[in-house]
């Protein structure tokens, strides 16, 4: 049996309805696990998922100080959503991370 987990939980112990498995990337061979996010899993939020962050590793390797920048965020989300595309990222995902505006 297979389980899905985070850094800090299982997923899905008390919705298993929004849990399926299925062929749904191209590029795997193998059946994969999806998770409908928009159950309310009764808890509060977890690791500030709502906060954009963007580090320059380089000069900040203890990632202790945000890059403030709207035009570099946007040239990265550009390029995310780049690659999502070429790795054929299910649509659901573009509407999770709120990247729908730069498709």
């Amino acid at each position: 049996m297979a389980t899905l987990t985070t850094y800090e939980r299982y997923l899905g112990n008390d919705t298993p309805e929004a849990i399926t498995c299925g062929h749904y990337l191209r590029q795997c061979p193998m059946p994969v696990y999806r998770m409908r996010m928009d159950v309310d899993p009764g808890e509060a939020p977890y690791l500030d998922l709502d906060v954009d962050r963007l580090y320059d590793t380089l000069q900040d390797p203890g990632q202790m100080e945000p890059v403030m920048d709207p035009a570099l965020e946007e040239r990265f989300c550009r390029e995310l959503v780049k690659q999502m595309e070429i790795h054929d990222a299910p649509q659901e995902q573009y509407e999770r991370l709120g990247l729908e505006k730069y498709r």
